[in-house]
């Protein structure tokens, strides 16, 4: 059968509603002391707090679910055979009630005698649980899961998963109780899906990766802040402080919480609640003039995130990847729960009156680059790349203007491009 790539799929997820909208301001900056790259950072997250940990139940959700297979099937790739199952497991949902949500779950037949690395893929606002996507990470020698999110709602008509709609009034529900929003059933079902592919006996339970797009990466820091059982995770687009700046403020959905409302949605759902207890090694994807979340919403919560970090900035482009993006992620996963080459990192220094640049990983690092936007309205500017020359295996260049938004980028031999810290000017 022929396999879609899962990153031209996610690239055109447009997620429900409008997405998350975030305001970082102009009144901050990049750090460009002498500082690495947090990619390179050991610190640890920090517990999510015990108010948070009793409202996810998250004892019961690492409990091993109920699992029904209702098909099996082999499917032939290029590097071998994989082994596709269409399959239902349980997840809670509001007043203990159990849902049954739908996933495809895939491996491959090629990998016998060791313990797999696991991808769980979180869909967007109108995606589904992708067969395709399944085994193409199979095909790279990953067990992987993708579920229907819970119900239906937004174009979601097939979902074969039980639970509430993905629609808008509900994701912002809090009444008669917090747990009313859509987002409790989703992370849960999160949540529940790394239970299932810990008692696979195909999976490697140490190394379980999350990666989700648009709403998805939402809740896919959601839940890297509460399950610890997490090892890397990747969001595509999904970013946090959504009560503080979004599209949602403007049409009705979070004025219609009032305040009270609203500090509660944002105290369980926004991923700003859940930056300090990040879990597992997280890649932040966004694109420069994204409409549904903003860079400046995206630099928030990566600064934010209190876990090994990456960025991965695509210029000139909104909510859309493109094959650099899509490379990198892989590479991530690749590195981070299956022993891959480090991705390369980048160190900046200003120092009489230049920007010095060293850039290093496991792998040769090919090119750097600098980007500079033409304007700090982010969704209308153009980003510009300009390659740097290396000496001595520096790069150093006068730094832009103080008005002008810039940051570095790497690239290895192998692909895998990652972004520095972004320069974002003050506000005057």
């Amino acid at each position: 059968m022929r396999i879609l790539s899962f990153f031209l799929i996610a690239a055109c997820i447009v997620i429900a509603g409008c997405g998350g909208s975030n305001n970082l301001g102009m009144n901050s900056t990049g750090n460009f002391g002498d500082t690495d790259n947090p990619f390179a950072s050991t610190r640890q997250p920090i517990a999510t707090n015990s108010v948070i940990s009793s409202f996810w139940e998250i004892e019961k959700l690492k409990t091993a679910p109920r699992v029904e297979v209702t098909k099996d099937s082999t499917e032939h790739t290029s590097t071998g055979d994989v082994k596709v199952q269409e399959l239902y497991y349980d997840s809670p949902a509001l007043e203990g009630k159990m849902l049954k949500i739908f996933a495809y779950y895939a491996f491959p037949l090629f990998k016998t005698g060791v313990r797999l690395p696991a991808i769980i893929i979180v869909h967007g606002g109108t995606g589904l649980a992708s067969k395709e996507q399944c085994i193409e990470w199979a095909s790279k020698g990953y067990a992987a899961l993708s579920m229907d999110l819970p119900g239906k709602g937004h174009g979601r008509d097939n979902s074969r998963s039980e639970g509430p709609s993905m629609d808008d009034d509900v994701i912002f529900s809090v009444k008669p109780s917090p747990k009313s929003s859509y987002l409790y059933p989703a992370v849960n079902s999160v949540c529940r899906a790394v239970s299932v592919l810990s008692n696979c006996k195909e999976v490697d339970s140490t190394r379980i990766g999350v990666m989700g797009s648009s709403w998805g990466g939402t809740i896919t820091l959601i839940a890297n802040g509460i399950d610890s059982r997490i090892s890397a995770a990747c969001t595509i687009y999904g970013a946090g402080f959504i009560t503080e700046d979004s599209c949602w403020l403007k049409n009705g959905n979070l004025k219609a919480l009032g305040k009270s409302g609203v500090k509660v949605w944002k105290q369980y759902y926004d991923p700003s609640s859940y930056l300090a207890s990040q879990h597992g090694k997280t890649l932040f994807v966004g694109a420069t003039q994204d409409l549904y979340y903003p860079l400046k919403s995206l630099l928030r919560t990566y600064n934010g995130a209190g876990c090994i970090k990456a960025l991965c900035l695509i210029p000139n482009k909104s909510h859309a990847l493109d094959d650099a993006a899509s490379g990198t992620i892989t590479k991530w996963f690749d590195w981070a729960i299956r022993s891959g080459p480090e991705l390369p990192s980048i160190k900046l220094a200003k120092a009489a009156g230049k920007l010095t640049v060293t850039a290093k990983g496991a792998r040769p690092v090919t090119a750097v680059d600098l980007v500079t936007a033409d304007g700090t309205d982010f969704s209308k500017a153009t980003w510009k790349s300009t390659e740097l020359k290396a000496k001595d295996g520096t790069w150093a260049i006068e730094p832009p203007a103080q008005d002008v938004p810039y940051y570095i980028t790497a690239r290895d031999d192998n692909g895998a491009l990652l972004a520095s810290e972004v320069h974002l000017p003050l506000k005057k």
